[in-house]
């Protein structure tokens, strides 16, 4: 069975029986191998510091985190990512052996139009449909996205994505995320020039407005 079918509303999910379906496959042999731990020895050790609000008391199952009585702050998170091109894309862009100052990232296009313009619009729409695609993170309304595309080396261009919103929970998800979906937008646009783009370095830079802030 599937753990992830939900088709007809016949799935495990639909079931109720997510869980031990997963159970199931976090036992079989070789689960280990796949990066499936059980019951996760890490987990029991996060929940006797207090860390891992996402995962239950007795370390088994996976939860949303109930912000329900939170006051709405003001949170705000920058995340980067960074995008390295080899030779015959650099080529394919008319910018090798062009120094950082000449180049101007509004002439960077592929055969599928403008680059930066759509990774930006992407990092926009991925920040957006951050709850979608991460389980547990919370839907929230985002006050505002700022996604920048820019030279950070002879071969390779930064992403960064700001996000800003007031709200019960944090929106460090939804910069990284956007960043990601912007770098995955550069990768799609060049990708008929070589296929050995890397996307790499994505981190939090900056995070404000929660308790540990």
């Amino acid at each position: 069975q599937g753990v992830t079918s939900t088709t007809g509303g016949r799935g495990v999910f639909a079931q109720g029986r997510v869980w031990p379906a997963m159970h199931r496959l976090l036992g079989r042999p070789g689960a280990h191998s796949l990066g499936l731990a059980t019951p996760m020895v890490g987990c029991r050790r996060g929940l006797a510091s207090g860390t891992l609000s996402h995962v239950s008391e007795d370390g088994r199952l996976a939860k949303m985190v109930d912000v329900g009585s939170k006051v709405p702050t003001r949170r705000e998170a920058t995340a980067r990512c960074r995008v390295q091109l080899p030779p015959e894309t650099l080529e394919a862009l008319g910018v090798a052996g062009i120094g950082l100052e000449a180049r101007q990232l509004e002439t960077l296009t592929s055969s599928k139009g403008p680059i930066v313009s759509t990774a930006i619009l992407a990092g926009v729409m991925g920040a957006k449909k951050t709850s979608d695609l991460i389980p547990f993170c919370h839907p929230l309304s985002l006050s505002a996205i700022d996604v920048d595309v820019a030279w950070v080396a002879t071969d390779e261009l930064g992403v960064t994505c700001s996000v800003r919103a007031e709200d019960r929970t944090g929106v460090e998800m939804e910069a990284l995320t956007g960043a990601s979906v912007a770098a995955l937008a550069i990768y799609d646009m060049l990708k008929a020039s070589s296929h050995d783009i890397r996307i790499g370095d994505l981190a939090l830079l900056r995070k404000a407005g929660g308790a540990r802030d």
